[in-house]
């Protein structure tokens, strides 16, 4: 089993992930990060801040793994950028 960080960036600003969380499959790891983005969402009353927001995926080693907008999981262009694997 890895350990995979979620960091948020959104405009500016770096939030770093220091938990992280134990995935068996690197396969999964997009799903987390969009289930991540669909709770931020619904549990923010943000409207409209979004667009500028991703979640930038590392693995245990400090590799990115996955570059995951919110903007691609709500559907307003183009999917993630998977970076490894």
């Amino acid at each position: 089993m890895a350990r995979y960080f979620f960091h948020f960036q959104t405009g500016r600003t770096f939030t770093r992930d220091d938990e992280g969380v134990e995935i068996t499959d690197p396969a999964h790891v997009r799903a987390h990060a969009a289930d991540l983005v669909r709770r931020l969402i619904a549990e923010t009353d943000a409207p409209g801040t979004w667009a500028r927001s991703a979640f930038a995926v590392m693995d245990g080693e400090h590799r990115l793994v996955l570059h995951l907008s919110f903007a691609s999981v709500l559907g307003q262009r183009a999917g993630p950028r998977p970076l490894l694997h």
